[in-house]
């Protein structure tokens, strides 16, 4: 029997085995550059949601309301006088 077909086969084997580990470790380098792009995504959204949930808390305080309403709409407490009740 003749051994070289089957050393020829053992390199080509060598040669493709070696060609994938190369190509799966830049692969793997490739998905993990993308990964951590997509966490420091993740953690600038976090920081920006928030903020806007903290500006909303502010904005919704009771005292701002009331202040606005005066300010802006022109709205006042009720007198005495003015209020209507309805029975049912």
């Amino acid at each position: 029997m003749n051994a070289a077909p089957w050393i020829a086969f053992g390199l080509v084997m060598v040669v493709i085995s070696g060609v994938g580990a190369v190509h799966m470790r830049h692969t793997t380098r490739q998905l993990y550059i993308e990964l951590e792009s997509l966490r420091e995504s993740r953690d600038t959204l976090n920081m920006d949601w928030n903020r806007l949930e903290l500006e909303l808390s502010t904005l919704a305080a009771p005292v701002l309301v009331d202040r606005a309403a005066r300010s802006r709409l022109g709205m006042a407490e009720p007198t005495p006088n003015t209020i209507r009740y309805l029975r049912p």
